[in-house]
């Protein structure tokens, strides 16, 4: 079992490495913050409220790196995603995923919550002012420091697509899309990186989906803004 939402991050990633390794799972889509703050949800499923979760053999596991790992290690140790035979390589995706969980989400969370989903998530007006650039220098700080390591690379370690590619890239291509940010020219690395980690078909999918999600937040955003106006 799997409980998740695309619209999450971490979710999507843990729903990349279920189909990768061709593993037979039935899913559970969670309503973001209306469920996940249930107490029924926090009994039976996740006490801290967070998506994804598994179960296995009736016991359950949450937070996608520990879920991720997990589920290459049991099904698939050689895969190249997380190769249990070059320990230094495994080091270094554990190097990118921990970038990304501790430097790119928190910063890039805050942004679009503040910047695009308070209106219709939580109720709370938009960020504005010095607040709002504080906000976005914040997060092309992150583009900047993640468009320098990809430098020569095609992907975030060298020629192979690893964990630290999809961890990386389901932070990033979220916040580009729905923040709008060309780039093109600034960031050129990530433009080609983002493009070459979508040539596999399992990504180009779970992304097409996070895309018509991102579209009918927006239209909600648009209707919303106008029934306050009238």
């Amino acid at each position: 079992k799997v409980w998740g939402n695309n619209s999450s991050q971490p979710s999507r990633t843990i729903h990349y490495v279920l189909q990768k390794l061709s593993i037979e799972y039935e899913f559970h889509n969670v309503q973001l913050i209306k469920d996940t703050r249930t107490e029924e949800f926090k009994k039976d499923v996740n006490p801290r409220g967070k998506v994804p979760v598994i179960e296995i053999d009736g016991q359950k596991l949450t937070e996608s790196t520990a879920i991720a790992r997990f589920l290459i290690n049991k099904y698939d140790p050689e895969n190249e995603l997380y190769p249990s035979t070059d320990i230094f390589k495994r080091a270094k995706i554990d190097e990118w995923i921990a970038i990304s969980n501790e430097s790119y989400r928190p910063t890039f969370g805050p942004a679009y919550m503040g910047l695009v989903f308070n209106p219709v998530l939580v109720g709370k007006p938009l960020v504005e002012g010095d607040e709002a650039t504080q906000l976005m220098e914040g997060v092309k700080n992150n583009l900047k420091d993640l468009n320098e390591n990809l430098e020569g690379k095609k992907f975030i370690l060298g020629e192979t697509m690893t964990l630290a590619d999809i961890f990386v890239f389901n932070e990033v291509v979220f916040i580009v899309d729905i923040l709008d940010i060309d780039t093109a020219g600034t960031y050129d690395n990530i433009k080609a990186w983002l493009e070459e980690v979508q040539l596999d078909p399992i990504i180009k999918d779970i992304t097409e989906e996070l895309k018509h999600s991102i579209e009918g937040f927006r239209e909600m955003t648009k209707t919303k803004e106008e029934a306050k106006d009238d």
